[in-house]
């Protein structure tokens, strides 16, 4: 066989296979089957275990987190009112990842394995599974490059994008996450746009909505780039309306069974939700006040300059595929105005996400679903370099970023960046650090609402008193087995501070003794539209956020307030009587303090 022959697109791929491959399995087959991953893989295993998808409690997931050690909370999963449990995610990746489900079922079976989904067959299966949707996303990747591409640009955007990007961290430490299952459908969404324009067949077109619909089973919004298919080739503003007419005049039985592929592979999800709930469509996050979408408080800037989380900070490689839309507008202007619109409106999308800084992930995750595109406009940017008479310049601006990309990378692995919670303070002083930040430097970060709530107001010189204000009650008010609520504080937090978190100090005054605090208990909340999030309610018995003096008679309640999801977010401060003699309230005095960083 002669080595030489074999294009260098294809080498490529397999050096990243190979070396994203050692660096996955390297210490063993990773469990992938926990936190968001727990919930997609909520599918399979109750059917296969109860033969039901209706789950009248979490019994059956208590004992897997138990048994396995998973994550400690299960968040995952939703009470309906009718009384049902259900995953909050979607099936898509579930589906995805059956065919080694069920091999691994056939494993359990001959090797006396757990048959529950979480076990040593599964826990191999899902992960050798998720690795083979990657190695499948690169081939695909290759090959929609190789449509516009040399085989040497095609090998150099590869690399690129696979090691000079948040790709690399994704891949290998968050094997099997959504967003790289999404690579995958997306190139191959883009390849099938490209083949189904070239010449429209039904084939072609039940294919293209086949994946269209895949990539709404994993993640719904990203159904926004049927943009793409619907867009392709029109090479005008005014040549949409001939091509809209063109493809229902000659080609209308294609067009409808492109949509009825879409809409038949969503069906899965759709019945899910029925069984469960009686209804066709869900929102599944609705039980979460705290976090969901605003269209019309976008944090673009965030997400994409942000010390915390922003993407071209820290995946500053793209600044140059951004650039490459204006050589791909030279080539194919139609084609690269859909195109940047696409990237436009899912940026949109992903940016309207209240916690935009989800999960403890390098830079922003969700912005790997439309990599493959991207890599496209990176391809017309290094087109555009060969002929620059600066190429060297800009070559050397290259490579440095996808140095600094391994290197920050390298970083996160150590534990040096965090995830979630990165500040300018903290960046700066890590910058180039290769050990582990000291305590000095972790009280940097911004502050973790988890550990705060168990360990209570520490470290309070990192932070600042903003607000202070007494309420009186009303005269000889009382909380008894009638009057079981104090009138409620509202803090308007726009007015308390512009930070999106902070401390606030409850001291209850109360006359009597210590004996009538029993069954009280001191509670506060942050309102979205009047619907609570991150509610905390302590006893004067509880040793973390409450302090109890009894000589002053007063009581001392610390709520961390979770990260505010809107600027005219309310926080509601009460004290409620859940049993217990009764208790004369004097007065409360609120005081609020916010970061310093």
């Amino acid at each position: 066989m002669n080595l030489t022959a074999i294009p260098v697109s294809k080498w490529a791929v397999f050096l990243a296979v190979v070396l994203i491959g050692y660096l996955t399995f390297n210490h063993g087959i990773p469990f992938i089957m926990d936190w968001d991953l727990f919930g997609h893989n909520a599918y399979l295993p109750p059917l296969f275990h109860n033969g039901t998808w209706i789950a009248k409690d979490l019994g059956f997931f208590e004992q897997i987190q138990q048994k396995y050690g998973t994550n400690p909370q299960l968040y995952q999963f939703v009470l309906l009112e009718n009384g049902n449990w259900m995953t909050k995610y979607t099936c898509g990746w579930q589906l995805l990842l059956t065919p080694f489900y069920l091999i691994a079922e056939i494993w359990a079976v001959s090797g006396g394995f757990p048959r529950d989904g979480f076990s040593w067959p599964y826990h191999c299966m899902l992960a050798f599974g998720a690795f083979a949707y990657f190695a499948l996303g690169l081939i695909v990747f290759r090959k929609l490059l190789l449509r516009s591409f040399s085989d040497h640009i095609t090998a150099l955007v590869l690399l690129l994008v696979v090691f000079g990007t948040n790709f690399l961290f994704m891949q290998y430490a968050s094997l099997g996450i959504t967003h790289n299952l999404q690579f995958f459908l997306v190139s191959c969404l883009f390849l099938q746009t490209m083949r189904f324009h070239d010449a429209p067949t039904l084939r072609k077109g039940m294919l293209l909505g086949f994946i269209l619909g895949m990539i709404g089973l994993v993640r719904l919004p990203d159904l926004l780039l049927a943009l793409l298919p619907v867009c392709w080739n029109v090479t005008a503003y005014d040549g949409l309306w001939p091509k809209i007419r063109f493809f229902f005049g000659r080609h209308r039985s294609v067009v409808l069974a492109t949509a009825a592929a879409a809409v038949l592979t969503l069906s899965p999800q759709l019945l899910y939700w029925k069984l469960v709930s009686g209804h066709w469509l869900m929102n599944s996050y609705a039980n979460n006040p705290g976090e969901g979408f605003d269209w019309f408080t976008p944090y673009t800037a965030e997400v994409l300059f942000s010390f915390r989380k922003g993407w071209l900070l820290y995946t500053p490689l793209m600044i140059f595929a951004i650039a490459g839309f204006f050589n791909w507008r030279k080539h194919q202007r139609g084609n690269a105005h859909v195109a940047l619109l696409t990237f436009l409106l899912f940026l949109y999308v992903v940016s309207c996400w209240t916690t935009w800084w989800y999960a403890e992930s390098f830079s922003q995750r969700a912005l790997v679903d439309i990599y493959p595109l991207l890599g496209i406009a990176l391809g017309y940017f290094l087109t555009w370099l060969k002929g620059f008479r600066l190429r060297i310049v800009f070559g050397t601006l290259v490579a440095l970023v996808f140095v600094f990309n391994l290197f920050q990378t390298f970083q996160m692995t150590r534990g040096v960046l965090h995830g979630s919670a990165m500040t300018k303070a903290y960046y700066w002083s890590t910058f180039g650090q290769t050990t582990p930040p000291t305590d000095a430097q972790r009280r940097l970060l911004l502050p973790n609402w988890g550990e705060l709530y168990t360990q209570g107001f520490q470290h309070k010189e990192n932070f600042r008193k903003c607000y202070e204000k007494t309420v009186l009650m009303p005269a000889d008010f009382k909380l008894t087995a009638e009057n079981i609520y104090t009138p409620a504080i509202d803090l308007q937090t726009a007015q308390i501070s512009p930070k999106s978190f902070c401390w606030i100090r409850a001291i209850w005054k109360y006359r009597g003794n210590a004996s009538q605090l029993e069954g009280k208990i001191f509670n506060a909340a942050a309102l979205y539209k009047g619907k609570a999030y991150g509610w905390v309610g302590k006893n004067f018995m509880d040793s973390s956020l409450i302090e109890v003096d009894t000589l002053r008679h007063e009581v001392i309640f610390d709520y961390p307030s979770p990260h505010l999801r809107m600027r005219s977010d309310v926080v509601r401060v009460c004290l409620w009587s859940q049993s217990g003699p009764d208790l004369e309230i004097e007065s409360v005095q609120i005081k609020c303090y916010e970061p310093l960083q």
